[in-house]
């Protein structure tokens, strides 16, 4: 009987402490939690970049994200042209508009630049900025129930230029002096706040050095071939000039030979704006 009595208290004891145990606690779950996407309010500045040849091409700065595709449509008395451009480290700069290859007629024109629809466009623009435009917001964003759009507008004109003129100017045979060459590039190479720092005439050579003043919108290359373009244009007036030679201060130095000229429908003589800028070294 005591042996009975004694086993049976053991394995109560045994009993008890396996109920002391402590139970197992559960890890706690960690829910996810979503970041909400930043709305961009949509800035742009564009700039139209009228050329000699009276061809237009426009250039400008957004803080739209990379990737996103715009519209550039132009429109004016029986004219309209539509580009499509590609936004590159927030800047982009369009192809040129023209009517059918020749210059635009003198007048004024409306630039209106626009998002392409969500589903053309690319996928990283659309993980940016929503797949409905939903995180654009800003003046230039319109909702009108049916989807989000964007639209930049403003007004330009095209004056009548020397390339539309059908007289042909004679070329000047005679030498120029050095204050006339600066006369010239003065008033067709130097924007506002820009420097001629020095000008030479050196037998068949033209030399100038232009220090350039800092441009909001332009990269400093693009107002280098502008200002080439333009003083070209007046000099290659003047037929006793082989070589034309421009440094551009910081920027670098463009030379062409007249013998390289192109002559437009107007008779008039030009370098091709592809040329100046494959000559910036």
């Amino acid at each position: 009987m005591k042996r009975i009595l004694f086993l049976f208290m053991a394995a109560m004891m045994l009993g008890a402490c396996g109920n002391d145990a402590a139970p197992k606690e559960e890890t706690p779950k960690i829910e996810p939690v979503a970041v909400e996407k930043e709305s961009i309010e949509v800035t742009m500045n564009v700039e139209p970049v009228i050329q000699e040849d009276g061809k237009v091409y426009f250039l400008g700065k957004t803080n739209l994200p990379d990737h996103a595709e715009l519209m550039f449509t132009v429109t004016g008395d029986d004219f309209m042209g539509q580009i499509k451009e590609v936004i590159i480290d927030g800047a982009f700069e369009t192809e040129s508009f023209s009517e059918k290859g020749e210059a635009l007629p003198a007048g004024e024109y409306e630039l209106s630049v626009t998002l392409s629809i969500p589903s053309t466009q690319d996928k990283k623009f659309t993980e940016v900025a929503g797949k409905d435009y939903e995180f654009l917001t800003g003046n230039l964003m319109d909702d009108d129930g049916i989807g989000k759009s964007m639209e930049y507008e403003f007004t330009f004109a095209i004056e009548q230029s020397k390339a539309k003129e059908t007289v042909k100017v004679d070329e000047k045979e005679r030498n120029m002096t050095n204050e006339e060459l600066m006369e010239i590039l003065d008033y067709n190479a130097l924007g506002e706040n820009d420097e001629l720092v020095s000008v030479s005439i050196e037998g068949d050579e033209i030399k100038a050095v232009i220090k350039l003043a800092p441009h909001d919108i332009l990269p400093a290359e693009n107002v280098a071939g502008v200002s080439y373009s333009q003083a070209s244009d007046e000099l290659l007036t003047f037929g006793y000039w082989k070589v034309l030679t421009i440094e551009y201060v910081d920027v670098g130095t463009i030379s062409m030979n007249r013998s390289e000229k192109e002559t437009n429908e107007y008779d008039m003589d030009y370098f091709p704006t592809a040329e100046i800028e494959k000559r910036l070294k």
